[in-house]
């Protein structure tokens, strides 16, 4: 598929991880975030099934392949502690601009320093602007570090480190793996992972009847996850890893509008400043490498 024809695609899942922000938010109000990770990933793994069959995926890999995927599964693990975490503890509009505005900026300093793809001074310096609106959304200038990293925000810290590591990690996997039989995977070992960190905190049972707890799950593991996320990796594979996050850069939008119409949490005017300063060097890399590969 050429690249014009799959950016659409990419967006309509960019928008659908907007929404989990607030869906992520509203479930954690009565289910423990141990417990979402483990249903999320459990009926997401059922749901890719048809997929296996529908793109005809072998689900045969070798050990080493196999190790990858396991690892790929403890870092959607560890994004999900962050995502659920956050929301739980801070807003789901800040935690969808700070995550997510941060992503692409990670993922090309990581593929710098792990891939050691050259950086142009011009790179550098909009990296540097990347980190700074970062440090505008934390609020840095307040005087402790319990002030900069309260409200979620150093979950949120992790959940945008780990997906970039994901993002390079699946990148080069799917090389060698269909990236159906790579989520597939992947999230058959997340909803492992969660089972057991659901167990080991009390937070599996009883299990949830609420109707609005299985719309939202439904949402999140379907909707967020299979559908959205499959996407993405599929076009991580045939755009790169660099370019492919860099369309992230609208998940803060929908995350925002989502938080606001849902949830009514007004978005501060650090997050907005910060935000936008990272969405600006996020454009401004992507356009770089164009020009580059031009």
């Amino acid at each position: 598929m050429s690249r014009k024809k799959l950016i659409p695609f990419l967006i309509f899942a960019m928008i659908l991880w907007g929404g989990s922000w607030t869906s992520g938010k509203m479930i954690t109000f009565a289910t423990p975030p141990e417990a979402v990770i483990f249903w999320r990933f459990f009926l997401t793994t059922l749901s890719i099934l048809p997929l296996v069959f529908f793109f005809k995926a072998s689900l045969k890999v070798s050990l080493k392949e196999l190790l990858l995927l396991a690892l790929g599964g403890l870092i959607i693990f560890i994004y999900n502690i962050g995502f659920l975490f956050g929301v739980k503890n801070g807003f789901a509009g800040a935690g969808g601009v700070i995550v997510t505005g941060l992503n692409p900026v990670f993922t090309f300093l990581l593929t710098i320093i792990i891939v050691r793809e050259k950086a142009s001074l011009k790179q550098g310096f909009v990296l540097v602007m990347g980190f700074s609106g970062g440090l505008i959304m934390l609020k840095i200038w307040n005087a402790s570090w319990t002030q900069i990293l309260d409200g979620g925000n150093l979950f949120f810290l992790m959940a945008s480190v780990s997906w970039a590591f994901l993002t390079i990690l699946s990148s080069r996997i799917q090389k060698k793996v269909h990236f159906i039989t790579y989520s597939f995977f992947v999230y058959g070992f997340c909803s492992i992972y969660g089972l057991f960190f659901s167990l080991a905190n009390d937070a599996l049972f009883p299990i949830p009847s609420e109707i609005p707890f299985w719309l939202n799950i439904t949402y999140l593991s379907i909707g967020a996850t299979t559908i959205a996320t499959t996407i993405y990796f599929l076009c991580t594979r045939e755009l790169g890893s660099r370019l492919a996050s860099s369309f992230i850069f609208t998940v803060p939008v929908s995350a925002v509008f989502f938080s606001w119409l849902l949830l009514g949490e007004i978005p501060q005017l650090t997050t907005v400043a910060g935000g936008a300063l990272t969405i600006t060097s996020v454009y401004l890399i992507n356009r770089e490498k164009g020009r580059n590969k031009g």
